[in-house]
C-alpha cells in the first residue's frame, strides 16, 4: 500500500463533482438569488460541534449528546442533517458545498430553526428544497470565482478557502463565525469494514476504496477521504496558529492522525 505522504496532491474529493465550468455557472445563478450572505463574526466562547457521517458516529452518539446538553452549537453536514433530526436533535447550522443536484436528497426534513449555509455553487434543486427556510449563502474558493464575484460587488462576499470537502469548509466557516473551540464527530475519513458512513449514502456507492498507511497504521479510504485527511493535517496546524482548538472524537484515519499530531490520550474529553 502506498504511504499516506505519497498521494498525489491533485486527487479530487469526488470523481462525480460538477465540472469547474458548471460550478461557476451555478455559482453565478446562486449569487443572483435574493438570499443573505454569510458574514464573519467576532470571536466568542461558544463551542461548535461539527457532525460528519463517518461510521464511528454511532459509538460517539452518547458523547455527542453530552456536549449538546452542555450547550454546544451543532453543525451538520450532508446526511447527518436528517440523521440528527430523527434522533431528536435539530442542528443549529447545516453546511452544504457539493454542486450536484442529488444533494437535494439531504433535505427531506428541513426545519425552520436551522440556518442553512448553502454554497453559491449548489444546484438549483438544493435551493428549491429549502425554499422558505433560513438560507444563508457563502462562496467557496474555486478557479475563476474571484473574477465572477467582481460582478456582485454590491454583495458582502467573503470567499472561503481552506480544504476541498464540506467537512473542512465547515471548520473554517465555524472559525469565521467566531468559534475558537471546535469538536469534530464522525470525521473518520476511512471505512469501517464495508461501511464508509454511519447511514446509507447512495451518492458514495461504488467509490474506489484504497489502503492507506499513516504512521504505521493501515486504513481503508476512498480517494476523497485520503485527500481530506491530508488537507486536515494542513488545516489543523493553521487553525492552531490562529488560536482555534480542534478536538477530534471517534475512530478512523483523521482521529488517529489527530492523536498522532497532538499526542493526546486515546479518549478525548
Amino acid at each position: 500500500a502506498p504511504a499516506f505522504k505519497d498521494f498525489m496532491a491533485g486527487i479530487r474529493p469526488h470523481a462525480t463533482l460538477a465540472s469547474p465550468a458548471t460550478m461557476l455557472e451555478q455559482a453565478e445563478a446562486g449569487l443572483n438569488r435574493d438570499v443573505p450572505m454569510f458574514k464573519p463574526s467576532p470571536a466568542h466562547s461558544r463551542v461548535a460541534l461539527i457532525v460528519g457521517g463517518g461510521p464511528s458516529l454511532w459509538r460517539e452518539w452518547p458523547n455527542l449528546r453530552k456536549h449538546i446538553t452542555r450547550g454546544g452549537d451543532v453543525y451538520s453536514l450532508n446526511g447527518t442533517h436528517d440523521w440528527l433530526i430523527l434522533r431528536g436533535v435539530g442542528p443549529d447550522v447545516h453546511v452544504c458545498l457539493d454542486a450536484r443536484a442529488d444533494n437535494a436528497q439531504f433535505f427531506t426534513m428541513p426545519h425552520r430553526e436551522v440556518t442553512y449555509l448553502i454554497a453559491a455553487q449548489c444546484h438549483a434543486e438544493v435551493y428549491q428544497a429549502l425554499d422558505g427556510y433560513q438560507v444563508t449563502q457563502w462562496v467557496a474558493h474555486a478557479p475563476g470565482i474571484e473574477k465572477l464575484c467582481e460582478k456582485f460587488q454590491h454583495k458582502p462576499i467573503c470567499v472561503v478557502g481552506g480544504g476541498e470537502t464540506v467537512g473542512l469548509k465547515a471548520i473554517l466557516l465555524a472559525y469565521m463565525a467566531g468559534y475558537r473551540k471546535i469538536r469534530l464527530f464522525g470525521f473518520d475519513s476511512s471505512y469501517e469494514g464495508e461501511e464508509g458512513h454511519a447511514y446509507p449514502q447512495e451518492l458514495n456507492n461504488n467509490e474506489r476504496v484504497i489502503d492507506v498507511e499513516y504512521n504505521g497504521k493501515m486504513f481503508r479510504s476512498a480517494l476523497w477521504m485520503a485527500r481530506q485527511a491530508e488537507q486536515f493535517a494542513e488545516e489543523f496546524g493553521k487553525m492552531a496558529r490562529a488560536g482555534c482548538r480542534i478536538y477530534v472524537h471517534g475512530d478512523g484515519l483523521i482521529p488517529f492522525m489527530y492523536r498522532e499530531l497532538t499526542q493526546a490520550d486515546e479518549k478525548v474529553a
